[in-house]
């Protein structure tokens, strides 16, 4: 029973010792800080490409709605106030809409089912204003509205 008595306390010793062991650091599984800086700058990497692709993508587009203005037919059918057929002109080939001058009303214009060109639709809606002329800018790809 001695002998039970001291081979239980020692049994006791020993669990209390290695629990207050501290454990192996090495055994943790801790990223270090490179490696979280380097995983980062992998994602922004693949990120900032994707997103200039897309440009790219979204640029030839743009390029190709911007030479079609010549030819592409619109098939037309509006009456009404010509700033949004003019907006609407400018939106369908990519070229920006700009206004300059001291504003005022515009004359209603008219087209019944008519199909024209970009163009031919702007040289007609400059034909109906006379207190406004429209230039196209085919290098800085813009549509000015120039009130007289």
């Amino acid at each position: 029973m001695k002998h039970n008595k001291k081979l239980l306390s020692v049994l006791a010793i020993g669990l209390m010792m290695s629990g207050c062991a501290s454990r192996d650091v090495t055994q943790l599984n801790v990223a270090s800080p490179l490696s979280i800086i380097s995983e980062a700058s992998q994602e922004a990497l693949i990120a900032q490409q994707n997103l200039k692709n897309s440009s790219a993508i979204q640029m030839q587009t743009v390029q190709k709605k911007q030479g079609s203005i010549n030819h592409d037919l619109l098939n037309i059918d509006y009456i009404g106030d010509p700033i949004p057929l003019i907006k609407s002109i400018s939106s369908q080939y990519g070229y920006r809409f700009v206004e300059a001058g001291p504003t005022h009303e515009l004359p209603i214009v008219n087209f019944n089912k008519k199909r024209l060109t970009g163009v031919e639709a702007l040289r007609d809606v400059s034909a109906y204003l006379n207190t406004a002329s429209i230039t196209l800018d085919h290098q800085n790809k813009s549509i000015l509205l120039t009130y007289n």
